[in-house]
């Protein structure tokens, strides 16, 4: 029979693999606990998501109940002087809250208008909204181009592209389509979003929520400065009317002032508003921007697009 001597050498080695296997296993353990901590982070991640996503949700009706008190006041006519045009909305939630703001998408120039069979009037608009953005005339024949009846007159710059697009032509649902028109940057689209805006085709001007760029676009031969002008006006006395806008303007220019470009039709009455919705819960945060319509017979306001920000 074999006898094995129990050495002190021998000793040293099992300790230093019982070592070893207690530091293997508690590498492990570690390992396992952040696989644990991770998942869980995300799952929390993901349900904060969900959360915001229904909170965003809760925020159209609050909207929609903003403009409808706004139509029931009986007032007849909207401008940018009025609590929903001025004030933010905010709204505390469980470990956040919710916010708002809305504005008036008859207020910008009608992308739309150069969709039109008769779009003269609306493409000299819109070039000269162009010029008075500070923007190549070129991206903004190329923006008719895109929206012309039939498409482009040339779709070879559309299909030349690294990953090929179509450009159908016609009337557009969201401005978010201008990014794809040939020469349209990130900077050229941030610089002109916020004067224009993709309605029916028929809708008119709001000239009480106008910007002085589109003001000085939508009459021929004003200056921006007359445009700035005409907003120190209505900011002192909000038009009543359309024809009321006409006198007051035409006492500006010194001249008659034409009705609007393609259709031909100021208004100072809205139906289609534009909000933008934050929450934060948390460390997180989540956007969203919601399109609406305001019926001017009853005051029913309906979501008819939204966008997910990043």
């Amino acid at each position: 029979m074999i006898r094995w001597r129990d050495s002190g050498r021998d000793r040293g080695v099992v300790l230093l693999n019982a070592l070893l296997l207690v530091v293997a296993m508690t590498a492990a353990a570690n390992t396992v606990l952040s696989l644990a901590v991770g998942d869980t982070t995300r799952l929390a991640a993901i349900h904060g998501g969900d959360q915001m996503a229904l909170y965003l949700d809760a925020g159209t009706p609050l909207v929609a109940q903003v403009l409808t008190a706004d139509w029931e006041a009986g007032a007849e006519i909207d401008h940018d002087g009025e609590i929903w045009a001025t004030e933010g909305y905010s709204v505390p939630i469980d470990r956040g809250v919710l916010a708002g703001r809305i504005s008036d998408l008859q207020g910008r120039f009608n992308l739309n208008w150069l969709a039109s069979d008769n779009a003269g009037p609306a493409q000299a608009a819109f070039e000269r909204l162009i010029r008075v953005l500070g923007l190549d005339i070129r991206l903004g024949r190329a923006v008719t181009e895109h929206l012309r009846p039939g498409g482009p007159a040339n779709p070879a710059p559309y299909y030349n592209r690294a990953l090929p697009v179509t450009a159908p032509g016609g009337t557009i649902a969201a401005i978010a389509e201008l990014r794809r028109v040939p020469g349209m940057t990130e900077a050229a689209f941030d610089t002109l979003a916020p004067h224009v805006a993709a309605l029916p085709l028929g809708t008119g001007l709001n000239v009480n929520t106008a910007s002085a760029p589109v003001l000085a676009a939508v009459l021929p031969g004003a200056a921006l400065r007359d445009a700035e002008k005409l907003l120190s006006e209505r900011a002192a006395a909000p038009f009543v009317s359309a024809g009321d806008f006409a006198s007051r303007a035409g006492t500006i220019l010194r001249r008659e002032v034409a009705a609007g470009p393609a259709p031909r039709d100021f208004r100072v009455v809205s139906e289609y508003f534009a909000a933008a919705l934050d929450v934060a819960l948390d460390d997180q945060r989540q956007s969203r921007m919601i399109w609406l319509h305001r019926s001017l017979s009853s005051g029913t306001v309906t979501e008819t697009y939204r966008m997910t920000l990043p």
